[in-house]
């Protein structure tokens, strides 16, 4: 990565890499932020085949041309912004970790009109999920999508409306052609959601792939069935990162919809076949103050290592500032169940923290407007202390 005039935030990802999200948009990762910069946003749609070509060979120009310059598009902020603590998994390094051009061969490639179909792939096939995670939104969930229109004065109160648009675009069969193109000329791919293994078109897809292109899976281990595991196995590497928030209880109420019984047993089944490699990937939020413990012991003695990252949130209250100083001391005071990787991202997290009593407030109404429409009690399972 160290090239003398490589700029300091230079991202080989719009160079290299592409993005199909629930909604068809065009991404050129999974961190970028569209609506923040000023691009004008693709999507794939029902109309026609040259909309993915379009994007990746004009509509990308704007920001490699910056990218090459040194300047953070809009759209990179957030990510950018998380460099600040060391800890946490930054995407641009580990995208221009992963893409095996240097940034004088993507330089001179740019420079002679050369642009090879994106190498790294990630497809996110509609919002088919079957959970209602807290931290998640309509746009990644159509169990979501679903409770919030079948609720909506009461989301509509909380600032809360469903974001999921443009959600057929994978029933077109030229975007199905677009898929499969695109991920016959990858050279790894990762799927995401929703949630991959229900999404209607896994199987064909997987089957279009050749075994010795390494696959990566977010998932929320609840639908990993025996179909899913014959398409798998044929592969040389998978990679899978298990979403786990919380253990027992707590996953149930975070991730609502889930059964941990479930979860465990599929850990036993993927952790028992030799092409698999297992992850967990946990989201530091306001709920990691009473579950950060159970997580990382869970994780520790079944030997999986843990992927932290941080939530994304534009309310602000599902992240930290929104917990009540006494817990954060008490969530501090549990440090010693983590290793020292783990200690130190958690700790830049913490440091992090500036109390903030209206966000405290709207979480609680928030947690409440939950329980009122699911039956669940968020004080019965974390017994927070403003209970």
């Amino acid at each position: 990565m160290g090239m003398p005039d490589m700029p300091k935030t230079f991202c080989k990802a719009p160079f290299r890499s592409c993005v199909i999200s629930t909604d068809g948009a065009l991404l050129p990762c999974c961190e970028y932020m569209s609506n923040k910069s000023k691009d004008p946003m693709r999507r794939l749609d029902h109309q026609d085949h040259s909309t993915f070509e379009e994007w990746w060979e004009k509509g990308l120009e704007p920001l490699r041309q910056r990218m090459l310059k040194g300047e953070v598009d809009p759209g990179c902020d957030f990510c950018i912004s998380k460099e600040k603590n060391p800890g946490l998994g930054h995407h641009r390094k580990v995208m221009n970790a992963r893409i095996r051009d240097d940034y004088e061969k993507i330089k001179k490639d740019y420079n002679a009109g050369k642009l090879d179909r994106p190498s790294i792939v990630e497809l996110r096939i509609g919002n088919y999920c079957n959970l209602k995670c807290i931290m998640c939104g309509p746009y990644a969930s159509s169990s979501l999508d679903a409770e919030y229109k079948m609720n909506k004065n009461k989301f509509d109160s909380l600032g809360i409306h469903s974001s999921a648009v443009n959600g057929d675009w994978y029933k077109h069969d030229h975007n199905k052609a677009t898929v499969l193109d695109v991920v016959a000329n990858a050279r790894e791919i990762n799927f995401g959601g929703g949630e991959p293994f229900i999404s209607p078109w896994i199987i064909e897809i997987l089957q279009a792939i050749d075994s010795k292109t390494p696959l990566q899976f977010n998932t929320n281990m609840t639908k990993i069935n025996h179909k899913v595991i014959g398409a798998l196995e044929k592969f040389d590497s998978v990679y899978i990162m298990a979403s786990i928030d919380g253990v027992g209880q707590h996953n149930n109420y975070l991730r609502h919809g889930s059964d941990w019984s479930v979860v465990e047993d599929n850990f036993k089944v993927l952790q028992s076949m030799p092409n698999v490699r297992l992850h967990i990937g946990y989201i530091l939020q306001h709920s990691s103050v009473y579950t950060l413990q159970n997580v990382v012991e869970y994780a520790n003695t079944n030997s999986i290592k843990i992927w932290m990252s941080e939530v994304y949130d534009d309310s602000g209250y599902l992240g930290i500032n929104s917990v009540l100083p006494e817990e954060v001391e008490q969530a501090k005071s549990q440090l010693d169940c983590c290793n020292h990787e783990q200690r130190k991202t958690v700790q830049g997290w913490l440091d992090s923290y500036h109390f903030d009593a209206k966000l405290h407030k709207k979480y609680k109404q928030y947690v409440q407007t939950l329980d009122l429409i699911r039956g669940t009690d968020f004080v019965k399972t974390f017994n927070p202390s403003w209970a």
